[in-house]
């Protein structure tokens, strides 16, 4: 089993991949006939590429289409109405809105912006919502609804809205990536060429795997 040690130690040390990505399935019994190596492939596999994956990326993606104010702190956008009535959203608040959220972000990793989405949710929800007491007579509980119902629309519309520029990201900045330019990893390739009889699970938008080390998707 020697040679499964020689892949970890290579994949966590060297930290080309997250040590949750990266599994070895086999059978004891089995392995003596038909050895299969599984590689559950992450973002980790195009970072040491150098591929602009990492989610900082997609922030300066956003940052290219709108005017955003980085150095205020936004607000939940709010609608603005329009004069056939109905309702819209300043796009350049909703995007700065989101690169605030991404910049709250405790580290690298799209785990930790994941993180941050729904920590951000809970304490805007939390410290924003205003409390409605039905037996209250004299407080204005339709306000308080109103300005509830409001919050949580803007912060639909601002999630929904940041899934479509990420889908917008994938296939216009990472689907249109030119592979050529991009180098293989060496160590990478003599361990791709030492288990040519491996399977893949690819969790990444690009390709990666295809591209550069000509293994086709199945």
């Amino acid at each position: 089993m020697d040679f499964i040690y020689n892949i970890m130690n290579f994949l966590f040390f060297k930290k080309l991949i997250p040590f949750w990505r990266v599994f070895y399935v086999t059978d004891k019994r089995q392995y003596m006939t038909d050895p299969k190596t599984l590689f559950i492939i992450g973002n980790g596999f195009d970072s040491v590429h150098r591929l602009p994956t990492k989610y900082r990326c997609f922030r300066d993606f956003i940052r290219s289409k709108y005017n955003v104010e980085e150095e205020s702190d936004a607000l939940v956008p709010e609608s603005f109405m329009l004069p056939d009535g109905g309702e819209e959203y300043d796009k350049d608040d909703v995007a700065s809105y989101i690169v605030q959220v991404i910049d709250n972000a405790s580290g690298p990793d799209w785990g930790d912006l994941e993180t941050c989405l729904g920590e951000k949710l809970f304490q805007e929800l939390q410290f924003d919502l205003r409390e409605v007491n039905l037996d209250d007579k004299d407080n204005d509980i339709g306000n308080d609804i109103d300005v509830n119902q409001q919050l949580s629309i803007g912060l639909r519309y601002t999630f929904e809205e940041m899934k479509r520029l990420f889908i917008s990201w994938i296939r216009r900045q990472l689907r249109s990536l030119n592979y050529e330019s991009f180098p293989q990893n060496s160590k990478i390739k003599v361990m791709l060429d030492e288990y040519p009889n491996a399977v893949f699970l690819n969790f990444n938008y690009t390709y990666t795997l295809e591209k550069m080390y000509n293994i086709e998707a199945e």
